[in-house]
């Protein structure tokens, strides 16, 4: 039986009545919705693994990027 429990970071209020919010899970960088959690202060760890999702996804960002070039893959000037 898996567990339901994961390490996340609030992101916020979804704004329904039911009082759900937004967690970033950190294993897997996905947004959930919850509503119920257990506030943690934040230890090291968890820091160093949100800089390491930061840091892959401003690289993603860079090799995402849309290019314009000529037919010889040279940058127009």
């Amino acid at each position: 039986l898996d567990s339901r429990t994961f390490v996340g970071i609030y992101l916020g209020a979804t704004g329904n009545h039911q009082g759900t919010v937004k967690v970033f899970d950190i294993k897997t960088g996905v947004v959930k919705k919850i509503r119920q959690f257990t506030a943690l202060s934040m230890p090291q760890s968890v820091i160093r693994a949100i800089d390491r999702w930061g840091k892959t996804a401003k690289r993603e960002d860079l090799a995402n990027r849309l290019e314009f070039l000529n037919r010889n893959k040279q940058e127009y000037a």
